[in-house]
């Protein structure tokens, strides 16, 4: 089926964009409850993570070259890309099936925007923002037990890792997301959440073969790890250059993914 809005510019989506925010923002005041619930929650969730790391550490100073304040910086780096997702594209594309099963894709379809659009970013839930409080905490933890000096060039150098990382996400989501175009309720993506989940903690870990992987065709070592290695100043530009440079090229791929998938979707009007 042919896409809409595919050759819209980049100032039409800022637009868009605008306008879903600022509905999103209205809802928050009519779910006020559920973004205090969730700021409670964040502060309920880092609990059993900091205890995790704890028990791996076993009162050890380092664990696989990594210290503990270091840990807990690749888990607060963790926990903000993975509630940020929440608050726009996860729940998008874990609402994704349901739409295709009821029709509404077919209306969406016919909207003057791209349907990766659609499928990502077509609502926005703010409250959840509040659950990114945790990783926030636990960064913060980093900066303080380890005497961090800040500058403009490693700020520069976080941000752009932390984009990529994000961007790194997005697409391992996009290409999960894109197969219920060929088969609704298939699991890829709570399997894609189970793989995310790894890069909660030092992919030092693993063996060095499934490393590589985890580095290349499943690139979630640039999602935490990578960043707090440049964060921590173990490594600087060339891995912030691979790091851009593999979420573009995976982002490529994702939307190359989606486009062959979607192309064998069949309305269920037809």
């Amino acid at each position: 089926m042919k896409q809409k809005g595919s050759r819209r510019g980049i100032i039409y989506y800022i637009r868009v964009s605008i306008q879903i925010l600022k509905l999103s923002l209205s809802k928050t005041h009519t779910y006020k409850a559920e973004a205090f619930a969730n700021i409670l929650r964040s502060l309920i969730v880092i609990a059993p993570q900091i205890i995790a790391v704890y028990a791996l550490y076993q009162g050890q100073n380092e664990f696989v070259g990594w210290k503990l304040e270091e840990t807990f910086l690749i888990l607060g780096i963790f926990n903000l890309i993975n509630y940020l997702s929440w608050s726009s594209f996860l729940i998008n594309f874990g609402r994704l099936d349901e739409k295709i099963i009821k029709g509404e894709w077919d209306f969406l379809m016919l909207k003057p925007i791209s349907t990766i659009f659609s499928a990502s970013f077509i609502d926005l839930f703010v409250y959840n923002f509040f659950l990114a409080i945790s990783g926030f905490g636990l960064i913060i933890y980093y900066f303080v037990e380890s005497n961090f000096v800040f500058s403009w060039l490693t700020v520069s150098k976080s941000l752009l890792v932390l984009s990529s990382a994000m961007l790194v996400w997005y697409s391992i989501c996009l290409i999960s997301a894109s197969f219920s175009f060929r088969k609704t309720k298939n699991g890829l993506m709570d399997f894609s959440k189970q793989i995310l989940n790894i890069s909660r903690f030092p992919l030092d870990i693993w063996p060095s073969i499934v490393q590589v992987v985890f580095y290349t065709l499943i690139p979630i070592g640039f999602i935490s790890t990578i960043p707090a290695k440049v964060i921590t100043g173990e490594l600087s530009w060339e891995a912030v250059g691979a790091s851009i440079g593999i979420s573009l090229m995976f982002l490529l791929i994702a939307r190359k993914i989606w486009n062959v998938n979607i192309s064998k979707y069949s309305s269920t009007g037809s």
